[in-house]
């Protein structure tokens, strides 16, 4: 049985954590959700609220100073 989902496209990092908090039992971030249609099918998707934060302007870049054990990592607007 596949069963509907609630669907927020969060604007900004405040309103993703705002919603994650609101839905703390079952809720999944996604970023893009390629996978999401096929685990919807296959009923491997159990959270009821999934919150898209794509649209963040501030999640879109990730910076990595060094190798994969360096201190320094960035994410979204502090790589610049």
């Amino acid at each position: 049985m596949i069963t509907e989902k609630l669907y927020l496209k969060a604007k900004t990092i405040e309103q993703a954590i705002y919603e994650a908090n609101g839905h703390v039992d079952s809720f999944r971030y996604i970023a893009g959700g390629t996978d999401v249609l096929a685990n919807k099918f296959q009923g491997n998707e159990e959270s009821s609220y999934l919150i898209d934060i794509s649209g963040i302007d501030e999640l879109k870049n990730i910076f990595l100073n060094g190798n994969y054990r360096s201190e320094e990592r960035r994410v979204g607007k502090e790589c610049r």
